[in-house]
């Protein structure tokens, strides 16, 4: 199957483009990248560099009158609500070809934006949402979307049955996307994926490893799309994914874990 994947490149981090494209070619997929932008240093180093890809309308329209075809569209990290807008419109056009799309609505973690975003952007990143079939935000993320305060909904987390409430308080994604993913949710020595579909809300866990490693988002989100084409149920992506991502944040070979992973380890473990 063949993936057109919008997102950016970063020198640092093995995220991004870089990750998607070990983990869906490994898994048999090809992948056509569009980089939404370049990065030197990705956001959480303070002197990150970058550039802004300011021609992706261009870009759709060559893409468009190409005889290039692919069979998902996925779109991970944007840099302004301009380029939503762009993403919107060549979503939308897709749509109407029966294009999949898989949305990474990448805007925060631990309750705070990363340094490129505010709540206009989360208010528009909610009409690119709803055109998705299937969503992938972190805790923090579905929190921003959806209006709800991050830190009481942690702090209020002390059982399995809270895990399930706090899965209902996102009745907002799941009247827009018909495949919801909320990611990270953290309890004890856990940490939680709620997987929505068909009106339900299932559990996938791991084991809890308290350490911010860059790239695991695009990692998960790549597995599971993969997956999915592979002929998976949505569950058992989510719990393989979950998995890997375990895996590769135990094994990450650097103490500062804004260096990313080791891509060259992934497919052993996608094995």
């Amino acid at each position: 199957m063949k993936i057109l994947t919008i997102n950016d490149i970063s020198t640092v981090g093995n995220n991004s483009l870089v990750a998607t494209l070990v983990v869906a070619t490994t898994l048999g997929h090809q992948v056509y990248p569009l980089p939404s932008s370049a990065f030197s240093l990705h956001t959480g180093f303070e002197n990150y560099k970058f550039i802004k890809n300011q021609k992706l309308d261009d870009f759709f329209e060559s893409i468009e009158q190409s005889d290039l075809v692919f069979d998902v569209v996925h779109v991970g990290f944007l840099t302004d609500t301009c380029q939503l807008e762009a993403v919107k419109r060549f979503v939308q056009r897709q749509k109407q070809k029966g294009k999949l799309t898989v949305v990474d609505p990448i805007m925060g973690d631990n309750g705070s934006f990363y340094a490129l975003y505010d709540q206009d952007y989360a208010d528009k990143m909610i009409e690119l949402v709803a055109l998705a079939d299937l969503i992938t935000p972190n805790l923090t993320e579905a929190c921003l979307l959806c209006g709800i305060d991050y830190k009481s909904q942690v702090q209020n987390l002390g059982s399995i049955a809270d895990v399930y409430q706090l899965c209902s308080q996102f009745e907002k994604l799941y009247n827009l996307v018909p495949k919801v993913v909320v990611t990270s949710v953290p309890l004890d020595d856990r940490v939680y994926n709620l997987v929505y579909q068909d009106q339900t809300c299932h559990l996938a866990s791991n084991q809890l490893v308290d350490k911010f490693v860059s790239g695991t988002g695009d990692i998960f989100t790549a597995i599971v799309t993969s997956l999915l084409l592979n002929k998976q149920s949505l569950l058992d992506a989510v719990q393989k994914a979950g998995d890997v991502v375990m895996q590769c944040v135990k094994n990450c070979p650097n103490a500062d874990g804004r260096y990313g992973v080791d891509l060259s380890n992934l497919p052993k473990l996608l094995g």
